[in-house]
C-alpha cells in the first residue's frame, strides 16, 4: 500500500558481497520492507527457504535480479 510505511520506504536493492545476503535480507524483511536481491539470494537452500517463508508470511516481495544482456528484450535498453 503506497505510503503505508512512515519512512516511505518501498524496498530496498541488496548488492553486497554474496555471503551477507541473506543477513541484510533478512532484517529489511522483518521490518516489513520488499527486498530485490543481486544473485545468489543466499549460500544456503535453508536460507532461502527461510527468506521465503518470512516475505509469504508477511506478504512481502522478496525476489532475485538477474540480468541477461543478450535477452532480446534487454538489448534495446543498453547503451552502447
Amino acid at each position: 500500500m503506497e505510503g503505508a510505511r512512515e519512512d516511505k520506504i518501498d524496498f530496498v536493492i541488496i548488492v553486497t558481497p554474496n555471503n551477507s545476503h541473506f543477513e541484510i535480507a533478512k532484517a529489511f524483511l522483518e521490518k516489513g520492507i520488499n527486498v530485490v536481491c543481486d544473485k545468489p539470494l543466499t549460500l544456503k537452500v535453508e536460507e532461502a527457504e527461510e527468506l521465503t517463508n518470512l516475505a509469504k508470511k508477511r506478504d512481502l516481495l522478496c525476489c532475485v535480479t538477474y540480468t541477461y544482456s543478450g535477452y532480446p528484450m534487454i538489448k534495446p535498453t543498453l547503451l552502447f
